[in-house]
């Protein structure tokens, strides 16, 4: 009987290259957050807002929260 293993060798290589294009797309996003790191940080302490989350929320409000004029209005938004 011959092993299935020699099968699985494609399966493993892509899993395994696309894990590393991955990890260079966190890398890239957390180049990009530098700059507002505090804030990504402060994000994430919200239940439920990860790091890929809290880059979105970045990404889309920026770090001005003058345009909300309360805090009150900021919440009815999230």
């Amino acid at each position: 009987m011959e092993s299935t293993g020699i099968y699985w060798m494609p399966v493993i290589n892509i899993l395994g290259e696309n894990f590393t294009i991955i990890l260079s797309l966190d890398n890239e996003i957390l180049k990009e957050v530098t700059p507002y790191y505090q804030q990504y940080e402060l994000l994430q302490t919200i239940p439920g807002i990860k790091s890929i989350a809290a880059a979105i929320i970045l990404s889309e409000i920026e770090v001005d929260m003058n345009i909300f004029p309360t805090s009150f209005e900021t919440n009815l938004i999230f």
